[in-house]
């Protein structure tokens, strides 16, 4: 139970790599649009990043790429590292968000950006749809839930029990 905990430490990580293949996934289709796979692969997560991915509309895809897959590389070192703790917080709760998005955009996807709002007020969320949405998103926003409840009780464990550094005493 214990090694599977610490796996949700890594699922933040892996939501931002799945950003990252997001974008990767439109560039591969800006380059071959007539890849039946390509299609099929954008499509299927397309619905999870596309509410989060308007946030970000104000940069090329390039540019986006190199922001969610740093973020992705930073998540994956912080997973384990005690000293991170506040940046695991703030990651977290950002991959918390993104699919929280998915979740409640997913039973509604469009394909044209006609619909969706860009900017912050695309996570306007819609409880009654996550009803709607696909069990795999949903599962996946229950288990970034649990790494964001883990980093919580690692936050207030640290602040009921600071580490106090003694000083040497001189002879």
């Amino acid at each position: 139970m214990r090694r599977l905990l610490n796996a949700c430490n890594y699922v933040p990580a892996g939501v931002f790599f799945g950003f990252a293949a997001y974008y990767l996934f439109q560039i591969q289709l800006g380059l071959a649009p007539s890849d039946p796979l390509s299609w099929q692969l954008y499509l299927s997560i397309s619905p999870l990043f596309n509410k989060a991915a308007s946030v970000l509309a104000s940069f090329d895809t390039a540019s986006a790429v190199l922001i969610v897959g740093l973020l992705g590389l930073a998540g994956f070192a912080a997973a384990r590292s005690k000293e991170w703790s506040r940046f695991r917080f703030i990651h977290f709760h950002a991959a918390l968000l993104v699919v929280f998005a998915g979740v409640s955009n997913g039973a509604v996807y469009s394909a044209s950006a006609g619909s969706n709002p860009v900017g912050a007020s695309a996570f306007a969320f819609n409880l009654q749809n996550i009803a709607t949405a696909q069990p795999v998103y949903v599962a996946l926003f229950v288990v970034v839930l649990i790494a964001c409840a883990k980093v919580h009780r690692a936050l207030i464990w640290s602040m009921r029990h600071p580490v106090r550094a003694v000083a040497p005493v001189a002879i």
